[in-house]
């Protein structure tokens, strides 16, 4: 499908952006997952938006912590499951098929989601890329600006750039100022509305993508039967 960009700072109020029992319709319980390098602002905005569409909020950084006993970014006790790309992933094919869920994943880069080879458990849900500036949470990507200030491309965009949303936030206007989670919310509230009004049967090519295994041959899903 077409990927859909949208800019945080221009989002308009959420009652007149999106009617939320309109967008829970349209979704038919199909989950959300949240991917980027931010991994706190992919947090906020999954518990903000978890609520607000009546799902689930899960997090691939506490399911790993708890699952291990590690930490997500200690490769060191990590060292068994060969570090965090293969732990998340694990937790991604154990959700694979979930509902009503809105899922956030590992920022900075570490994580299976940032691995473009690692989305065939992903691909049966809607995704959601949250482009955040460089060195703005605990979870940054680090490195990511030239000295113009232009954004460069990193490896896990290639990852990233399966997202169905490609939201942008802008940096705050005081250095270091936390993006403010209910305006980028709303932002991808709306839309994933446009996307989904636009692509009328999204919902049912992820559906059969569930259905049919997630065996990783989207977009080109069919039902041979």
């Amino acid at each position: 499908p077409e990927v859909a960009e949208a800019e945080a700072s221009e989002a308009p109020s959420l009652p007149q952006a999106v009617g939320l029992g309109g967008l829970r319709e349209r979704l038919n319980a199909t989950s959300v997952v949240v991917v980027g390098d931010d991994g706190d602002l992919n947090r906020r905005l999954v518990d903000h938006l978890a609520p607000l569409l009546d799902y689930v909020p899960l997090h691939t950084a506490a399911i790993v912590r708890q699952a291990t006993g590690c930490e997500p970014d200690d490769a060191e006790c990590l060292v068994d499951l060969e570090a965090a790309p293969t732990a998340e992933a694990m937790v991604l094919e154990n959700v694979a098929d979930n509902v009503r869920c809105c899922v956030s994943t590992l920022g900075g880069g570490r994580g299976a989601a940032a691995r473009a080879a690692c989305w065939t458990h992903l691909f049966g849900h809607v995704n959601v890329w949250v482009d955040a500036p460089a060195g703005g949470g605990a979870e940054g990507g680090g490195a990511g600006r030239t000295g113009g200030g232009k954004q460069r491309k990193k490896k896990q965009d290639e990852a990233y750039e399966q997202a169905e949303l490609h939201v942008r936030v802008e940096p705050a206007a005081a250095a270091g100022e936390r993006p403010d989670i209910a305006q980028v919310a709303e932002t991808v509230l709306a839309a994933l509305e446009a996307l989904l009004e636009q692509d009328e049967e999204l919902i049912k090519k992820k559906q059969l993508y569930i259905k049919l295994g997630c065996r990783g041959e989207w977009p080109f899903t069919q039902d041979s039967g």
